[in-house]
């Protein structure tokens, strides 16, 4: 039988596309025609955010369990329904409560239709490549930005925010409908073995590989991994929902942000392939280091500088980072702790990103209500994502301590 495992790839890639993508990328464009049309601050809107990380959080945590009660597939079906409904609810909003609502739906789509999917999927099907092809799904979210912001945005500035919600809606359903049908949660539901499996003895070593989560979770490694997860939710969380709001503050025009949060997509998509490879061929510190440094650098470029060169070199920069919730959440998880109870570790980190997208993109909409301008944020996330770096490292030793005390 024909290897199954690059059919449930493009499944997941496309459900990826579908909620990262459409559903969570283009979602900042809203925040600027929402504060306005419903007379409310930066602050306010933001809380639309915090509601969404803090339900990613809670059915994170929950998906470990969930996942053995139910299985991968349904819980899957659960999140794409979740995203499709949240949409729906936000294109009828017309107070701030009914967009908080649509927010916690989406949420739950972007959990369990987004990082778990992935996350649990290709580990099943992929031991040669894994890091590849998990950067490779997840960087289909890039694809569904790329395609979604110029076209939301230029829906909104023509046409009205209800119409730009209403043709998100169509795009998840012609991803999220044929998507279903192509997952198979494990090869041996097929009578396959994973890519890379070459003997009898590497798939029980592969599934028992690492301390397990209780090992893991009570480790000195995990709470220098927290805090690693903390910086990368800060960072990305607490930015992105902001980044067309800073742009527009910077002089940009709303067309012009939907090209660059265009680029943005375009280089998480980079990014996240890039990262795959850079993990298979090098170690995931070193995804660590460059998604940092892009982090950084991109941050300090738009504090010092404007102008649509230094707006452009920004999408890139930042787009290449944004990875670093994601898909090198899942990378950082297999790479400390491997495959051993893998759907409850990825539930906690998962869930640990959400917790703090509860407060991130509140805490920044907070400092630009508080001073009057984005500048104190840029340089406060800049020296986060220096941290985060720091801190990983940190657990990256750590883990090795563990691993060697196996």
């Amino acid at each position: 039988m024909k290897f199954s495992g690059y059919r449930v790839a493009l499944g997941a890639g496309l459900i990826c596309m579908a909620s990262l993508g459409f559903g969570y990328l283009t979602l900042s464009l809203y925040l600027p025609i929402l504060a306005t049309e419903l007379q409310a601050s930066s602050t306010v809107i933001s809380v639309m955010f915090a509601v969404l990380g803090a339900t990613g959080m809670a059915v994170s945590f929950l998906s470990g369990k969930v996942i053995q009660v139910i299985g991968i597939k349904p819980l899957v079906g659960i999140g794409c329904l979740g995203l499709v409904l949240g949409y729906v609810v936000l294109y009828f909003a017309g107070n701030v409560a009914m967009v908080y609502a649509a927010a916690a739906l989406i949420g739950v789509g972007l959990s369990w239709g987004g990082l778990i999917c992935i996350g649990n999927l290709i580990p099943n099907w992929f031991i040669a490549r894994q890091g590849f092809m998990l950067g490779l799904t997840t960087g289909a979210c890039g694809i569904g930005g790329i395609i979604g912001n110029p076209v939301v945005s230029a829906l909104i500035a023509g046409y009205g925010w209800r119409t730009a919600c209403l043709v998100t809606v169509g795009f998840m359903l012609v991803l999220l409908v044929p998507a279903m049908f192509l997952i198979i949660p494990k090869p041996e539901d097929v009578g396959q073995t994973p890519l890379g499996y070459d003997s009898a003895g590497a798939g029980a070593a592969h599934s028992a590989a690492g301390p397990g989560f209780k090992g893991a979770v009570g480790s000195a490694s995990f709470v220098f991994l927290v805090l690693t997860l903390i910086g990368a939710g800060l960072f990305i969380s607490g930015m992105s929902p902001h980044v067309p709001a800073m742009l527009l503050e910077k002089g940009a025009d709303i067309v012009f942000v939907g090209t660059i949060m265009a680029v943005v997509s375009a280089f998480n998509t980079v990014g996240n392939v890039l990262f795959g490879v850079v993990n298979d061929k090098f170690g995931i510190r070193a995804v660590l280091f460059l998604a940092c440094l892009c982090g950084v650098l991109g941050m300090l470029l738009v504090f010092f500088s404007q102008g649509r060169i230094v707006f452009l070199l920004f999408g890139l920069l930042f787009g290449l980072a944004m990875p670093l919730p994601g898909a090198v959440v899942a990378m950082m998880t297999l790479g400390l702790y491997g495959t051993r109870d893998l759907p409850q570790l990825l539930g906690m980190t998962n869930g640990i990103i959400g917790l703090v997208g509860v407060f991130a993109a509140l805490i920044t909409g907070a400092m630009r209500d508080v001073t009057g301008s984005y500048s104190l944020s840029i340089l406060v996330m800049a020296g986060v994502v220096a941290l985060t770096c720091l801190t990983f490292f940190i657990a990256y030793g750590q883990s090795r301590k563990l691993s060697d005390a196996l």
